[in-house]
């Protein structure tokens, strides 16, 4: 049981001993007044009394009310003549009598207290699970525009409402361009504009006896707007609804805004995620290069980087990936592969190259931050390519025939150690041969480890970009950057 439900359970207990105590009560008085009056006035008020105590419990205090009514027509009835069956001989018959009409009129504002307590609580309750329906929706909307229209299904579909306007600028002030969404059977006349007009200049909320609700909408460094929702003259609004209305006014300029946010993030993320690659591979003859970038589940952008240089006869390629996600994984990222294609175009080699990333990398002063990385260099007319791997993965050879190798080869991680060392390891690469690089995202996926020499055997040379394509597994965690390099009659 949850402490909602411990709550109404106490509520309920508490009423039925209410209820209990106050029927004792009115028998207790009855049986007391009785003492005054004659049996047949004591036993017919009982009677009465009783009656309307069960009226009322079961069909509520408007029951009670007809009961009563009912029981004082009957008890006049009784009295007067020709029937006269009640003689009221004294003060204290008249007393007992009347005793018993105060006991059922105490009853009956008993269960319309009840009955008004109830109502009002679900009511309540049902405000409260409508502003939970209207929070799950906006949590779950990943743009501005999934905001709005989440926004009018849930005037519509949870409140009911005959149709809706919602206005909205990203000027702080609201005298910015306007745009406008509504729902509904009837469209929007100029009516439920003018009070957009009035909210946008002076704020607070309307609520008039024409079903009409308008409210200002605004969040911090968010959008300013108004919410008009339009119930229809049958529908009775009071200060309960308007204040409910302001809530969810504030919740969807805060889950706009933060769509917005979102938005802009994802921006930026695009933007620093396409700085680390390039904008097309060089075209270098004697090799094909391609590669493949699989983005991550989710906006954060990661380290994972790429790059071909080619110059005067000689090319280099890296892949690499800074540990983490996010600016800073994005700006080792960064540093590293902008030191990678100064020292490439320079004419360094490798190991050099591996070096000055390290030290780069090792600059920014981040003592978490590292990268992983293999380099590979070799000249158009020559077979022989000299690799260095620093950290892992490492990269695989398919050769022409279909047999795989991989490269041993391994060295320190970029920018993590003080004393670096880095060893270039040489290897042919013939006609037909690909040398296959990729960062750890290829291997790490929620389902387990890949092994890429497993996955890989077997491929026919014509289907191995399909494969590599295939291999990157669906709504991985982290992102994949890979490149093949084939060598190509010359």
């Amino acid at each position: 049981m949850g402490l909602l439900d411990s709550d109404h359970a106490a509520e309920h207990t508490r009423e039925a001993a209410a209820y209990a105590i106050a029927v004792i009560g009115a028998f207790a008085v009855t049986a007391v007044l009785s003492l005054f009056s004659t049996p047949r006035e004591f036993f017919a008020g009982a009677w009465y009394l009783l009656v309307v105590i069960v009226a009322a419990l079961v069909g509520g205090w408007k029951a009670g009310v007809l009961a009563l009514a009912a029981a004082c027509a009957g008890l006049v009835w009784d009295a007067l003549p020709p029937r006269r069956n009640l003689a009221i001989g004294s003060s204290a018959d008249a007393a007992a009598l009347t005793a018993f009409v105060a006991m059922a009129v105490i009853v009956i504002l008993l269960v319309r207290s009840r009955d008004v307590a109830r109502r009002l609580a679900e009511k309540r309750s049902s405000r409260s699970d409508h502003l939970s329906q209207l929070a799950q929706s906006l949590a779950l909307a990943p743009g501005p525009d999934e905001v709005v229209q989440a926004s009018l299904e849930w005037c519509r579909a949870s409140l009911g409402a005959s149709r809706t306007l919602l206005t909205l600028t990203n000027d702080d002030d609201g005298r910015g361009t306007r745009e406008e969404w509504w729902s509904g059977l009837q469209p929007v006349d100029e009516t439920l504009r003018r009070r957009v007009d009035l909210l946008f200049d002076k704020g607070g909320t309307i609520l008039d006896e024409s079903g009409v609700i308008a409210t200002r909408l605004a969040a911090p460094a968010g959008p300013v707007g108004v919410l008009v929702t339009d119930f229809g003259p049958n529908r009775h609004l009071d200060a309960e609804d308007e204040e409910s209305l302001s809530i969810a006014a504030a919740a969807i300029a805060h889950a706009y805004a933060r769509a917005q946010l979102r938005d802009r993030e994802r921006a930026v993320a695009d933007q620093l995620q396409q700085s680390l690659l390039p904008t097309q591979l060089p075209s270098i003859r004697g090799l094909s290069v391609r590669s493949w970038f699989h983005p991550a589940v989710g906006n954060a952008v990661a380290g994972d980087f790429l790059d071909v240089i080619a110059d005067d006869g000689h090319w280099m390629a890296i892949v690499g990936d800074a540990c983490g996600k996010g600016v800073r994984a994005a700006t080792a990222a960064a540093a590293a592969r902008h030191t990678f294609r100064a020292a490439a175009l320079d004419g360094k080699d490798v190991t050099y190259t591996a070096h000055l990333i390290d030290r780069a990398v090792a600059s920014l002063r981040d003592q978490d931050m590292f990268c992983t990385a293999v380099l590979v260099e070799g000249r158009i007319t020559d077979p022989t390519v000299r690799l260095v791997v620093a950290g892992y993965p490492r990269p695989v050879i398919v050769r022409r025939n279909g047999v795989l190798e991989e490269v041993e080869a391994s060295g320190s991680l970029l920018g993590a150690f003080a004393a670096a060392h880095f060893d270039a390891l040489s290897m042919d690469l013939d006609t037909g041969d690909t040398l296959v690089l990729y960062t750890d995202g290829l291997t790490d996926v929620p389902t387990g480890a890949v092994d890429v020499m497993s996955t890989l055997r077997g491929v026919e040379p014509g289907g191995l970009d399909a494969r590599l394509e295939a291999m990157r597994s669906p709504g991985g965690v982290d992102d994949v950057a890979l490149l093949a390099i084939t060598r190509t009659p010359f």
